[in-house]
């Protein structure tokens, strides 16, 4: 539901629920993308990736990997394509 209020970019809705789904789900990765997702189209960029860096630190091979990725789309979007271009390098490999 989070995903789709994010589709929808309903973005307060979003992060509410999805700390709400956080919280009851904390093992699910999908729960941590999802709010970080709605963190950072809300506009709380160090909260996306705060959680991303949770995700990274905690994560399974595959859920690291995933957050990754989505901070370096985080970067790419926010301008900063050198941070991005390091982080796509080193997933390539």
């Amino acid at each position: 539901y989070c995903s789709v209020l994010v589709m929808q970019r309903n973005f307060p809705e979003a992060v509410a629920q999805c700390e709400t789904a956080l919280e009851i789900y904390l093992d699910t990765p999908n729960s941590r993308r999802a709010l970080a997702r709605a963190y950072f189209y809300n506009g709380r960029y160090s909260d996306a990736f705060e959680q991303l860096e949770t995700q990274i630190k905690s994560g399974t091979e595959y859920e690291v990997v995933s957050a990754r990725a989505e901070v370096a789309f985080y970067y790419a979007k926010l301008g900063r394509r050198a941070e991005a271009e390091k982080i796509y390098d080193e997933l390539r490999r």
